[in-house]
């Protein structure tokens, strides 16, 4: 988003006349950070930051449990599958 940001505000800085190119090169980086900026605001209208607080709520539990034995054993499988999520 600040890359987004920094992009338009360069543009408004000077004549504005690259904007045909930012817009509508065959590669486009404010057009896709645009795209996903439209993208991730839908992801949160939808509720996304509720389901990344459970996630961290459920990743803390987990992280809770015995290291031993079963537990041990979920906290290994559930580390796993929550290394996409860093903090």
């Amino acid at each position: 988003m600040r890359s987004v940001n920094q992009q338009i505000a360069d543009m408004l800085l000077s004549d504005a006349s690259d904007a045909p190119q930012r817009f509508g090169a065959e590669q486009s980086p404010l057009y896709d950070g645009l795209k996903w900026a439209i993208v991730a605001n839908l992801a949160f209208d939808q509720g996304i930051a509720e389901t990344v607080k459970a996630l961290r709520d459920l990743e803390t539990s987990i992280g809770d449990l015995p290291g031993t034995g079963v537990p041990k054993d979920l906290r290994q499988a559930a580390r796993e599958d929550l290394v996409c999520f860093p903090r």
